[in-house]
């Protein structure tokens, strides 16, 4: 194509896209000062039903452990909304009620009890109301209805209350109060045995994926599904059903065979399960502790496994908080990795990064060895099937079936591209412990953009600057030759004309993104 060059420089055509030029150049300059914010901050909370799905974006906290986490959903109780935390490790409803609120009081007392039974006790009398979750509604569900709440974690993080999910064979203190009170003590049982009592012919399972915020997992969106599986996640389906064990006191625990940290198997402590195979261990999965439990002696051989760990006098560890190393487990045969960014708790309250073990020390049980809680199910998407198991017959065929959430290449880049972009972004220094490589580490995830602003945004500017400074001397350059133009025949200038192009197009390689289908689930 041929133009007239002195024709271009006097023509407002070129003046306009210099001028479009010049506005881009301080738009980008603005956006790259200003602070991308990610369209959900750590801690908030976001849910929606569809029929009998809830999605509920669940953590309390921050992405990367810097404080405890617990997962929670919204119920009805007599029309009021609470927001409870999710527990599988227990079968009591429980919540804190305001002092208006309306409800069936027996006065009949009741105490809950967690952990060691003194300081996380939760006190109260046993009501009834109609429960509603998602599409399902109880209409005379008991509860406790707390005065005094011992339990840590729950009520200081604004939630009102926690919901029980295990069978309530032995951990249901309703129905012991009930009985103790001379009453039938199935009017006590769990919200769930509820309602998989009243509706036979549907499948009774409870599906799980616990969120993290801010990683490349892609796990910011946590579903919570009762009797259908996330679509994101259907081939859980074909995973192998692992039988409860031992069996025989109705909670979701199992055999694990086995651990490692990049893939050197880590000895574990022998079980105090009875009929335990030698080797394997047996680990509770409980979504209302924010962490994990095991033996003394196994959390030293893991961090003392770990390059950079330091044992302090008083046995915590202290662990390097850019560590890549990779935790699995050995759960039916299949290998679940455990993201870095769990395998150890930030303190950066005081200006310098102090990374330590979430891990918590737990004597074994005639029950079970450890305890599977959100550090570890975080990595894990989870299905409870109760099987048979309602009301009448508590644990007949109930087993779980898993799928790994976690991609240990993907894992490991979070360790710069999470954590420390934000601790870079909070402190400006590179904190204790972190590797020098670090520096030279891009990151393309929500939770770095502060970071990746702070460390390159005064090259980018200086960039931007530069195609500035280019733009406008081409400007002056044009005024130049179209004023030297001026004095010159205007029987010169040719009219140029422009063919059309013709452009091909084929067919639509783009397709709208899949609509979200609930998977029924089928063993």
């Amino acid at each position: 194509m041929a133009y007239n060059i002195q024709t271009m420089w006097c023509s407002a055509k070129f003046y306009f896209p210099v001028l479009v030029a010049l506005f881009v150049q301080r738009a980008n300059a603005l956006a790259v000062k200003g602070t991308r914010r990610s369209p959900h901050s750590p801690g908030e909370r976001r849910a929606a039903t569809n029929g009998n799905t809830i999605f509920t974006l669940l953590s309390n906290g921050t992405d990367d452990n810097e404080m405890d986490m617990r997962y929670s959903t919204n119920i009805t109780v007599n029309g009021r909304t609470f927001e409870v935390a999710i527990d599988t490790g227990s079968a009591d409803l429980w919540i804190f009620p305001p002092a208006d609120f309306v409800f069936n009081n027996t006065g009949i007392a009741v105490t809950d009890s967690y952990g060691d039974g003194s300081t996380t006790d939760v006190v109260g009398t046993i009501g009834f109301a109609s429960v509603q979750l998602g599409g399902y509604t109880f209409d005379s569900q008991a509860f406790n209805n707390a005065t005094t709440v011992g339990l840590g974690g729950i009520l200081n993080l604004g939630l009102e209350g926690l919901m029980g999910f295990d069978f309530g064979v032995e951990t249901s203190f309703i129905k012991d109060a009930l009985a103790a009170a001379h009453l039938d003590e199935t009017l006590g049982e769990p919200f769930l045995s509820n309602i998989f009592d009243q509706t036979p012919g549907q499948e009774n399972f409870l599906a799980i994926s616990l969120s993290r915020t801010g990683d490349l997992e892609g796990t910011a969106d946590a579903s919570f599904l009762i009797s259908e599986i996330d679509q994101r996640y259907a081939d859980v389906v074909f995973a192998p059903a692992i039988p409860l064990f031992p069996g025989t006191n109705g909670r979701w625990s199992i055999q694990i065979d086995g651990i490692s940290l990049d893939n050197v198997s880590i000895a574990v402590t022998p079980s105090t399960v009875a009929g335990t195979p030698p080797g394997k261990i047996v680990a509770l999965m409980d979504t209302g502790t924010p962490t994990a439990s095991f033996p003394a002696d196994f959390i030293d051989r893991l961090f003392s496994a770990i390059p950079g760990s330091v044992q302090a006098a008083d046995g915590s560890w202290t662990i390097p908080c850019d560590t890549t190393s990779i935790l699995s487990v050995e759960i039916g045969g299949q290998q679940f990795p455990i993201s870095p960014l769990d395998l150890s708790d930030v303190d950066s309250s005081t200006g310098t990064a102090i990374c330590s073990s979430p891990f918590l020390v737990v004597d074994g049980t005639t029950e079970f060895d450890s305890l599977f809680g959100d550090t570890i199910m975080r990595n894990i998407y989870s299905v409870f099937n109760f099987g048979d198991a309602v009301a009448k017959a508590p644990t007949d065929n109930a087993t779980m079936q898993f799928l790994a959430q976690t991609d240990p290449t993907l894992a490991k880049a979070d360790v710069q591209n999470v954590r420390m972009a934000r601790l870079y972004g909070q402190q400006g220094t590179s904190p204790a412990g972190f590797a020098a490589t670090a520096d030279t580490t891009a990151s393309s995830t929500p939770g770095s953009s502060d970071a990746l602003l702070s460390k390159y945004g005064p090259i980018v500017v200086g960039l931007l600057g530069a195609n500035l400074l280019v733009v406008l001397i081409l400007a002056v350059v044009g005024l130049v030759l179209c004023v030297r133009r001026g004095g010159q025949s205007a029987g010169r200038i040719r009219t140029t004309q422009y063919a059309p192009v013709k452009v091909q197009v084929g067919e639509d390689e783009t397709r709208a993104l899949d609509g979200y289908e609930d998977k029924r689930y089928s063993d």
